[in-house]
């Protein structure tokens, strides 16, 4: 992530049964846990350039739109399948958050 955030938006969207619809949202105004979800999901997976099939996803995601005081940068987790992270030009493949992250991020452990 080129930038260092000072805080994050992260929206919870639902499985396709669920509609795809926002779950829920949470907005982290700490700057430090901000950059520390930030490093954690520029370190995680694996990168990938090729075509990924992943036919156990049921389309449940994360939306994180981080910011800080001059930028701002967006990253969208797959919660299911292959678990893809993409920023919309490099995906990571096998990203999986952590309980202590997905607290932080306001997302229920094991979603």
């Amino acid at each position: 992530m080129p930038i260092r955030p000072t805080g994050v938006l992260v929206c919870h969207y639902g499985s396709m049964q669920q509609s795809e619809s926002l779950v829920s949202s949470a907005a982290v105004y700490s700057a430090k846990d901000a950059a520390e979800l930030a490093s954690f999901l520029d370190h995680a997976g694996t990168y990938n350039t090729g075509p990924i099939n992943c036919p156990m996803d049921d389309g449940e995601s994360a939306h994180f739109a981080f910011w800080s005081r001059t930028a701002r940068s967006e990253l969208t987790v797959e919660l299911s399948g292959c678990r893809t992270a993409s920023n919309g030009t490099t995906f990571r493949l096998g990203v999986a958050l952590t309980p202590k992250l997905l607290k932080l991020a306001g997302l229920a452990a094991g979603d």
